[in-house]
């Protein structure tokens, strides 16, 4: 597959897609803040693929990281501001190209 066709394939089917996707991620970014990006990863990995767990669910997202030692608390208090998201988008790779 060329670079054009790869370009055309959408990424996300729906907005909620997108959504669940970025509050991973910001999640995640919070997590290696606190210096437990790994545990948190492996734990919702684990949650997924092992347990079966429905991690679309927020409440169960939550518990699956903070089972993994972060911040119940503050991971709630960064997804409902905008102190992550800024740190989300600067982490893109240089060589990806805004469209």
């Amino acid at each position: 597959m060329d670079a054009a066709t790869l370009r055309s394939v959408p990424l996300f089917s729906s907005l909620d897609e997108y959504l669940a996707l970025s509050t991973k991620a910001l999640l995640i970014w919070l997590a290696d803040q606190q210096g437990i990006q790994d545990e948190v990863v492996e734990a919702v990995f684990r949650a997924y693929f092992t347990e079966g767990r429905d991690i679309s669910r927020a409440a169960v997202l939550f518990d699956v990281m903070a089972e993994a030692g972060l911040d119940r608390n503050r991971a709630e208090a960064v997804l409902n501001s905008d102190e992550g998201l800024a740190a989300i988008f600067c982490l893109r790779p240089a060589n990806v190209r805004s469209q």
